[in-house]
């Protein structure tokens, strides 16, 4: 194999992730059966996140953009890591410094990037994963920063998401009328570090004005500290006269305690979320970032007072683990690790699609009903409409063809009689479709 490409463990590594050929993929968008999913897909171009939301592109928190935008945009778009050492800010995973080691690094319900960047004596670790088992849909970021020498480092970082569309955006909105649908915008609850980014109201055209009570959040910790880091949500402050972004223009000139200083401007214009952190990194430093939905501030705030390291390092291992229990219908030990990695991932492929089968008994008998399935909609087919229903036992519509052709694993891999029957039955439900 391509010594840029292995296999480590289950993790496949790509080595200069960043200069091989672009490529999409995505999130597997499962919870676990007492979760709320959400739609995460990613590209080997920046820090990786392309888009992801809520159910369906309308309920993006990064929007959704097909492969060929997503290669172009993700580096500046989506999550940035600003440091400032000596006076001099650094853009980490960026291509206008090309000369760090980097990997990508990818597992079956997650990935991550790595960086090792001499100039400034620093090895950055970036990880991403969904929260499983909770009543509200998240992505979780994980930075680890680390000190190549083992020699304190005095930094001042920005780290975050360049956009972060408010609840209550609709895709339309955001790619056809976004200068128009920033008269809706606001950012509420900042004096908690737990800023919450909604429409202020519902933006139809219509005589009836709706409350809009639900919202996107966004929060980053440290250790067991009880209280958020400050989190900076208006792009000028950062960045300035530059709009597009290029460079963190006044980060370059003011310290990260006079930005934090400036009055932000939450309304009436595209917000983004950058923590800002200040410290002295002895060995290392990890960050925890939730970004996600909840339904009320008074929800997010109560939430909050569980979000420690504790609970992130328990949910890491939570997505894990879920995906490992369904895969273990089809673990193996051959001589190929390669292969066996490749079985687990072509079996959560297919149900993915197909739905994975759970056995309930009713009234008149046992019922089959399949969690997790959903249509083929990723960045290379962008003319689906996917959905991944954020509830408890989700599933999503797919084609009548998916169902037939995925929810063979019923039969092979899953040792239960009914589901046998219910395959069976799809199948000759299909063949009396062709007669007919």
């Amino acid at each position: 194999m391509n010594k840029e490409y292995y296999l480590e463990g289950e993790t496949f590594v790509i080595e200069n992730y960043d200069k091989q050929k672009p490529f999409a993929s995505f999130l597997p968008g499962i919870a676990g059966t007492d979760g709320i999913p959400m739609w995460v897909f990613y590209t080997n171009r920046g820090q990786g996140i392309a888009g992801f939301g809520i159910e369906n592109k309308d309920g993006a928190i990064l929007d959704f953009v097909p492969a060929n935008r997503a290669y172009q945009r993700t580096e500046t778009a989506g999550f940035r890591t600003f440091v400032k050492k000596d006076g001099l800010v650094t853009e980490l995973f960026s291509t206008l410094n090309d000369q760090p080691k980097r990997l990508m690094r990818i597992d079956a319900n997650g990935l991550g990037f790595v960086e090792e960047n001499t100039s400034l004596n620093l090895r950055a670790e970036v990880s991403y994963f969904t929260i499983t088992g909770e009543n509200f849909p998240g992505l979780v970021r994980k930075v680890t920063l680390s000190s190549l020498d083992g020699q304190p480092v005095q930094l001042e970082v920005l780290d975050g998401l360049n956009t972060l569309w408010p609840y209550g955006t609709n895709n339309e909105s955001i790619k056809n009328m976004s200068n128009l649908a920033t008269a809706w915008f606001d950012v509420f609850n900042a004096e908690e570090n737990l800023p919450f980014y909604r429409n202020r109201s519902t933006s139809e055209d219509s005589a009836e004005v709706g409350v809009v009570e639900a919202g996107h959040f966004y929060g980053s910790f440290v250790g067991e500290q009880d209280q958020p880091l400050p989190v900076i949500y208006d792009p000028d402050v950062i960045f300035g006269a530059n709009t597009a972004c290029t460079k963190a223009d006044v980060f370059e000139k003011e310290s990260l305690k006079d930005l934090l200083e400036v009055k932000q401007i939450s309304a009436n214009k595209v917000p983004c979320a950058f923590t800002a952190f200040e410290g002295t990194i002895e060995d290392q430093m990890t960050m925890y970032t939730v970004i996600g939905k909840m339904n009320h501030i008074d929800t997010l705030n109560e939430t909050a007072k569980v979000f420690k390291a504790d609970f992130f390092a328990d949910q890491e291992e939570k997505a894990k683990d879920l995906v490992d229990s369904l895969t273990m219908d089809v673990d193996g030990k051959t001589a190929y690790p390669m292969f066996d990695a490749y079985v687990k991932q072509s079996y959560l492929d297919n149900f993915l699609r197909g739905g994975y089968p759970l056995v309930f008994e009713g009234k008149e008998g046992p019922i089959v009903y399949h969690v997790y399935s959903r249509i083929h909609g990723d960045m290379e087919r962008e003319y689906n409409y996917f959905v991944v229903e954020p509830a408890y036992y989700s599933q999503g519509i797919g084609n009548f063809r998916d169902v037939n052709q995925n929810r063979r694993n019923d039969v092979y891999f899953v040792r239960n009689p009914v589901t046998f029957l219910s395959a069976s039955l799809w199948n000759l439900s299909s063949m009396m479709v062709r007669t007919h």
